[in-house]
């Protein structure tokens, strides 16, 4: 069933972190403890002493293209929506980083295109958004490339060799 999983823990640079997941699409995503320490290793650059919160969002195709109307004017689905806060929590005293929002129907098509899981790919979209959280940009080139970097180092750190092999330059 759909719903929201809080998963707490230290990710990948030892941050204290709290990820809130909610599954839209009743399907599976990626084990919970590989995205915390991909959280953490995104986020690695932020620099605060607070405990983080995140939520990861999963979504159907007609839900994302509402929000890729809504906040970038093309009604069509996307991969991954990221959405800083960066605001303090007063009751819990963590620091709000944002919320992505990826979509399994996009997810699943290019994991087939790419022989991949979908949700590998889904892993790879929420860690592209993190980054963005965290900083990264992707609309120059040299940016962009600097971007995929990161997502590649990342993925090696999680053991994804193949999958850092096949991440595309977009």
């Amino acid at each position: 069933m759909a719903g929201s999983t809080p998963s707490l823990g230290r990710g990948g640079a030892g941050r204290r972190i709290r990820l809130e997941i909610v599954n839209r699409t009743g399907s599976g995503l990626p084990a919970r403890a590989v995205l915390l320490r991909a959280a953490g290793l995104a986020l690695a650059g932020v620099r605060t002493r607070r405990p983080l919160l995140l939520t990861l969002i999963c979504v159907g195709a007609r839900r994302m293209a509402g929000l890729n109307g809504r906040f970038h004017g093309c009604d069509e689905p996307t991969d991954v929506l990221s959405f800083p806060l960066g605001e303090v929590d007063e009751d819990t005293g963590r620091l709000v980083v944002g919320e992505v929002v990826v979509c399994r129907p996009v997810a699943e098509r290019e994991a087939r295109r790419r022989g991949l899981a979908a949700a590998d790919e889904l892993l790879l979209y929420a860690l592209h958004g993190w980054l963005h959280l965290a900083g990264y940009d992707d609309h120059r080139d040299a940016d962009r490339r600097r971007m995929r970097a990161a997502e590649r180092r990342i993925l090696r750190k999680l053991g994804r060799e193949a999958q850092a092999r096949s991440c595309p330059d977009r």
